[in-house]
């Protein structure tokens, strides 16, 4: 048969159409199946080299191979293998190079593997595998190097992407409800995507060290409902984010600590009801985001220590529902939110001075502020700033008795009896009790008095501990 190009739109819904068929190139669309439960095989279609727009193969539930596609080099818009319930592969792509257009494989209930997309370099829409329930990977797509988006949703047996191995960027990846997939290996030579990168509902997904390359997300970063997720540490190369970071819902994410080079975010972070964090010092590099931050119903989070770094919130600061924190003290370097600051429903909090009184001191919320509902001591503005010097002042006390102990100006026994007594002050100032707690620093004054005098310590010494105390006393005496 000679070369024979066909102009237009063509449609082939049984097999004696299929055998008819005779042409080597559609310069439009070829739209194979519907409801063609006759429709066995391809064969006739061994010439076609080339459609020029969209091709499906759709509902043709006896096919069980693509063979007749053994010439088809390129396909010029989107190509769509989709309701084909017989169909165990697509070897009969070997030879196809590129798809213009979206390529979709969907609801195909037999397709156990796409090999036969070998060949495949680039596609220039949307890569879509979706509800593939027999597909064990994705090996075929080993050739693909240039694609815009993908989307590999819904995939029952899928175990892996390795295939996906020589993909460099992207511009959306979404990897959603695979119940099989353990891990994004396939990912290790992605370096950047221009918009977002959704991982969510994966109940094996263990880690992700199969983004070790990526440094960037143009837009955002969803980390969502992953029940076996331990670590992000594959992360560790990501300096910065366009717009929005969401971890949230991942029952067993301990730690952020793969997100440390993270120096920026655009957008807002959000971490929400990660059950097994701890800690969120894997942020400690970060020093600004651009919208809101919520930190909300971690119920293992006992402090938020990551955050030293950060200086500026462009929108709200939202932390609540966290009933293991207990203290916000890695907040001490911001000086600005621009918008709400609302801290509230944390059961265990009761050290806010130290990292939100210089906030709130300098008027750096630009909108309103709730703090209510934690426990005593950070309760309200008033209660923090009523406990902030105090606190401070007691903490550095604390500091100073640790250094002269090292320093060999203190014998152990005596700097542990005047750590209890500050210890104990802090408790007591903790919990809005100044004169109990002024009473156990006029203790502490009573023994450095006495221990100069006994000449356990130096002047110099006891002039350290007392002026310190003092300072200490006074505040207490006003709160």
């Amino acid at each position: 048969m000679g070369a024979l190009t066909c102009d237009g739109d063509f449609s082939l819904t049984t097999q004696a159409e299929v055998d008819a068929f005779d042409c080597t190139e559609v310069t439009g669309s070829l739209l194979i199946g519907g409801i063609a439960p006759d429709i066995t095989n391809l064969d006739a279609l061994s010439g076609l080299t080339s459609v020029g727009e969209l091709l499906v193969v759709r509902g043709a539930d006896a096919l069980t191979s693509v063979d007749g596609f053994s010439g088809l080099t390129s396909v010029g818009g989107e190509l769509r293998i989709t309701e084909n319930d017989a169909l165990i592969n697509v070897d009969g792509l070997s030879a196809l190079t590129s798809v213009g257009g979206d390529l979709l494989i969907q609801l195909n209930g037999s397709l156990t593997n796409i090999d036969g997309l070998s060949a495949l370099a680039s596609i220039g829409g949307a890569l879509r595998i979706v509800q593939s329930d027999a597909l064990t990977n994705v090996d075929g797509l080993s050739a693909l190097t240039s694609v815009s988006r993908i989307f590999i949703d819904l995939n029952d047996a899928l175990t892996d992407i390795d295939g996906l191995s020589a993909l460099p960027s992207a511009d959306l990846i979404n990897i959603r409800d695979n119940d099989a997939l353990t891990n994004v290996d396939g990912l290790s030579a992605l370096a950047s995507v221009g918009q977002s990168l959704q991982l969510q509902r994966n109940d094996a997904l263990t880690h992700v060290d199969g983004l070790s390359a990526l440094t960037s997300v143009g837009f955002r970063l969803s980390i969502h409902f992953n029940d076996a997720l331990t670590n992000v540490d594959g992360l560790s190369a990501l300096t910065s984010i366009g717009n929005d970071l969401d971890i949230r819902d991942n029952d067993a994410l301990t730690d952020l600590d793969g997100l440390s080079a993270l120096g920026a975010i655009g957008g807002s972070l959000r971490l929400r009801f990660n059950n097994a964090l701890t800690n969120v010092d894997g942020l400690s590099a970060l020093a600004s985001v651009g919208q809101f931050l919520f930190v909300s119903g971690n119920t293992a989070l006992t402090n938020v220590d990551g955050f030293s770094a950060l200086t500026s919130i462009g929108g709200g600061l939202f932390i609540d529902i966290n009933h293991a924190l207990m203290n916000v003290d890695g907040l001490s370097a911001l000086t600005s939110v621009g918008g709400d600051l609302i801290v509230a429903h944390n059961s265990a909090l009761t050290k806010c001075a130290c990292g939100l009184f210089a906030l709130l001191e300098t008027g750096g919320v630009a909108g309103s502020v709730r703090i209510e509902n934690n426990a005593p001591g950070c309760n309200s503005p008033a209660e923090i700033t009523a406990a902030a010097c105090v606190q401070c002042k007691l903490d550095a006390l604390a500091t100073d008795v640790t250094e002269l102990l090292l320093a060999g100006a203190l014998k152990a026994g005596h700097a542990r009896s005047l750590s209890n007594k500050v210890d104990t002050a802090l408790k007591q100032a903790a919990k809005g009790n100044f004169v109990a707690a002024r009473s156990s620093i006029e203790a502490f004054i009573a023994q450095v008095t006495e221990l100069e005098t006994d000449g356990e310590i130096s002047p110099e010494t006891a002039r350290v501990l007392t002026e310190g105390a003092q300072m200490a006393r006074d505040l207490l005496a006003g709160g």
